[in-house]
């Protein structure tokens, strides 16, 4: 009977460390990876020269002191897109693929997207 505890509570913590994040499109562009489990709160088309628009996503592995989550960077990469070196200012980072520009700003349980107007470069 120990024993069937024992294999139980393995089992239980091995599904439970297996918890891999999966990424989708994400609304403000389909080429953009976002977490699947990241729910949209808010969208916003920005009054702005520059940005066209943005999203709020509420996602609990968000966080300012570690930014953007390892496996979510190596997503973003694996999608074709280019982190700009030496452009980030604190939580906000910068990514571009081709043309497009998009940044991504962590906070604590959520983070939000912003997509740059094509020509405002």
């Amino acid at each position: 009977m120990q024993r069937v505890g024992i294999l139980i509570a393995i089992i239980f913590l091995l599904t439970a460390c297996n918890s891999e994040i999966t990424f989708e499109g994400s609304v403000i562009d389909e080429e953009f990876p976002v977490p699947t489990k990241a729910k949209v709160a808010d969208k916003n088309e920005i009054d702005n020269e520059e940005m066209e628009e943005c999203v709020r996503y509420n996602w609990k592995h968000a966080s300012e002191v570690d930014s953007i989550h390892n496996s979510y960077i190596q997503a973003i990469t694996a999608y074709g897109w280019e982190e700009r070196r030496g452009e980030e200012q604190g939580t906000l980072r910068i990514f571009e693929k081709g043309m497009k520009v998009i940044s991504i700003s962590t906070h604590y349980g959520y983070f939000i997207l912003s997509k740059q107007i094509e020509n405002a470069q």
